[in-house]
């Protein structure tokens, strides 16, 4: 996948450069719960990006956006909240992370 491939690659690359990147991992710990107090899998995220999740509106194949750059795959907030937005989750706006 190059950035020039699809337009939603460049939008990608440039909330990263205006708010930062995050790695499948950093994505995975900002779904932290009392069953899974170590956030989602980097895989799972992963998965969201490579093969996407069934819309619950509409059945669409959502999936996450992302970049990969140096062979490493890379997105930021606004396309993690785009995503939960078009998947039906129950709210695009996700709290800050604090710096680890």
């Amino acid at each position: 996948m190059s950035a020039a491939a699809s337009p939603s690659a460049a939008t990608v690359m440039k909330e990263i450069k205006a708010t930062g990147a995050l790695r499948f991992a950093q994505v995975g710990k900002m779904f932290v719960d009392p069953f899974r107090p170590t956030g989602l899998m980097s895989s799972t995220v992963r998965r969201w990006a490579m093969n996407g999740i069934q819309s619950k509106a509409d059945g669409k194949i959502i999936k996450l956006e992302c970049v990969r750059v140096g062979g490493r795959y890379w997105t930021s907030r606004a396309a993690v909240g785009r995503f939960l937005e078009a998947t039906g989750g129950t709210s695009a706006v996700l709290p800050p992370t604090s710096a680890a």
